[in-house]
């Protein structure tokens, strides 16, 4: 399974370069996003582009740990099926299956600016 999830991992990476650095690959979304004008759109373009998601900090892996302790608590294995405590490969890195940095893609612009024109 590790080398599926390592593909999802790729392929999903490889959209959200895609978002990063495609203005128009925004435009071909634009109607999923159901923002209501041009300034909440460009706002979650934004924002979007802010925080795009390489890895975990040591904060949201300890909140996301107590969270699971409260659904484990309240529901029990229904909710959590075996697990007591939440695996520390929950917690992927991008780093762990060689994706590109943001230097490398920074260096690589012209390329991606290609990628940007394909439909």
């Amino acid at each position: 399974h590790n080398q599926k999830l390592t593909g999802l991992l790729k392929a999903s990476n490889e959209a959200k370069q895609r978002l990063l650095l495609c203005d128009n690959e925004w435009q071909r979304i634009r109607h999923l996003t159901k923002a209501e004008n041009d300034e909440v759109f460009n706002a979650l373009k934004k924002e979007y582009r802010t925080i795009l998601l390489r890895s975990f900090s040591s904060e949201e892996k300890e909140a996301s740990r107590q969270v699971f302790a409260i659904l484990a608590e309240q529901g029990g294995r229904d909710l959590v099926g075996k697990a007591t405590t939440l695996a520390e490969e929950t917690f992927w890195q991008t780093d762990s299956i060689n994706l590109p940095t943001t230097e490398e893609i920074n260096k690589n612009l012209a390329k991606h600016q290609a990628i940007c024109t394909l439909k």
